[in-house]
C-alpha cells in the first residue's frame, strides 16, 4: 500500500490511496494472530488515550497528518474486525481485558477502582465513571486525561464551553498530604493559565456543582 503524497491536508489525505488498497484494510485479516491483534487494540487505546470504541474504522478522520494517517492505516490493518469480534474473542469487553487496555475489567486498586465509563472512558474511582456518565447523559463533550500546561499532570476531564477551557477533578484523597500538594500545584498552574478548574470533594454535591457550571 502506497501513501506517497500524503503530505496536504484533511480531508483529502485518503485519496492518495489505491481503492483497493484502503478497501482491503476493512477486510478481516486472517492471517494476523490474536496476539497481534490484541497488541493492535492496546495500541490504539494508548494512542487516544481512552478505551477505543468497537468500531475500529471510525477513528479514521482523527488523523490530519501524513505520519498520523501512516500510523493508523497500518494499525488498522492489524484490527481485529468488529463483526468477528464476538466470535474470536467472546465479547468486546473480554477483548479489551485480554488487550491489556482494561486489567482484570473493573479492578479494585490501591488507592480506587478501575473501571468503564459508558462512553468508553478509563476511570480510576467509582465517582469518577458516575461523573463521567453524567457528563455524557447531559451530552457535555469531554475528554479525559488531558495534560496540565508545561507538565506531566493530568486533569480528570477538559470541557471546552463558550470558548472557555474548563478542567474537571475529582480530589477524593485530600486527607494524604502529598496528594493534597499536589492538588494545589494544579490549581496553581490551572490559575497561571487562565483555565477554570472545578475542584471536586467527597464531601461535596459534585452534581449540583457541575450543573451551576455547565448546564
Amino acid at each position: 500500500m502506497s501513501t506517497d503524497g500524503l503530505d496536504f491536508l484533511y480531508p483529502n489525505l485518503y485519496t492518495a490511496i489505491c481503492p483497493e488498497c484502503f478497501q482491503s484494510l476493512f477486510w478481516q485479516h486472517i492471517e494476523h494472530e490474536t496476539e497481534d491483534q490484541l497488541k493492535a487494540v492496546r495500541e490504539l487505546g494508548e494512542r487516544i488515550g481512552k478505551l477505543p470504541v468497537r468500531l475500529f474504522p471510525s477513528y479514521i478522520y482523527s488523523y490530519q497528518d501524513k505520519e498520523s494517517v501512516e500510523w493508523f492505516l497500518n494499525v488498522l490493518k492489524r484490527l481485529p474486525d468488529p463483526e468477528l469480534i464476538n466470535l474470536r474473542f467472546g465479547s468486546y469487553f473480554k477483548l479489551l481485558l485480554k488487550s491489556g487496555l482494561l486489567p482484570e475489567g473493573t479492578r479494585r486498586m490501591r488507592l480506587g477502582t478501575w473501571t468503564l465509563a459508558k462512553d468508553g472512558d478509563m476511570c480510576f474511582s467509582l465517582v469518577e465513571r458516575d461523573i463521567d456518565d453524567w457528563l455524557t447523559r447531559h451530552q457535555i463533550k469531554h475528554t479525559k486525561e488531558v495534560k496540565y500546561p508545561n507538565s506531566d499532570m493530568r486533569c480528570d476531564w477538559e470541557i471546552i464551553k463558550d470558548g472557555e477551557r474548563i478542567f474537571i477533578e475529582y480530589f477524593g484523597l485530600m486527607n494524604q498530604k502529598t496528594y493534597a500538594a499536589k492538588a494545589e500545584l494544579k490549581r496553581q498552574i490551572a490559575q497561571s493559565n487562565q483555565i477554570h478548574l472545578i475542584g471536586i470533594t467527597p464531601e461535596q454535591d459534585w452534581e449540583k456543582t457541575l450543573s451551576e457550571v455547565l448546564l
